[in-house]
């Protein structure tokens, strides 16, 4: 997947400089598409992870989107009736957030996102195959020589396929 990935970049930057190049793509624009299903309650810090790649500042961007991503996947999760919140595993009584394994692990989910949207978010965020972009940097793990332009468009594309998720997991069906 890591391969598959790093083969896209340069059909990706050309994607992207075209859209640039010719419309005028404003912050609000990318987080009012990634919104369209109104996955994020509060689009402040999306805003601000869209500012930051548009101004070239990666390692603001990557540090605000992965969460807000994770935080977009959990809301799919909730308007599918499922839990998001799990019992703490030492802490009785008390409850955390689910995460990106969590959530593309499950069975149900993956089955309501369908395999291709699953397997696109578990290679970029959760799957240690893949470039587990959620765990590198929760973990403090990534590394400056892999905060690169790609890895910022790919997170901007995970906010477009967010726009559209429900119609490519009903296409599917």
């Amino acid at each position: 997947m890591k391969f598959s990935f790093a083969f896209s970049a340069p059909w990706l930057q050309e994607t992207f400089d075209r859209m640039l190049g010719k419309h005028d793509v404003f912050p609000e624009h990318i987080a009012g598409w990634a919104n369209r299903d109104g996955l994020f309650d509060d689009l402040s810090l999306l805003l601000d992870g869209v500012r930051a790649w548009l101004a070239g500042d990666l390692v603001k961007a990557i540090h605000l989107l992965v969460p807000q991503i994770e935080h977009a996947l959990r809301s799919i999760v909730g308007r599918l009736g499922k839990p998001v919140t799990k019992a703490h595993p030492k802490v009785a009584g008390v409850s955390v957030a689910i995460g990106m394994g969590d959530i593309l692990y499950s069975d149900e989910i993956a089955d309501a996102l369908g395999p291709d949207l699953t397997l696109y978010f578990l290679a970029l965020y959760a799957d240690p195959r893949g470039l587990n972009l959620r765990n590198e940097v929760a973990h403090g793990l990534l590394g400056p020589s892999e905060i690169t332009d790609h890895l910022g468009r790919l997170l901007i594309h995970s906010l477009f396929v967010l726009g559209v998720w429900k119609e490519l997991a009903a296409r599917r069906r």
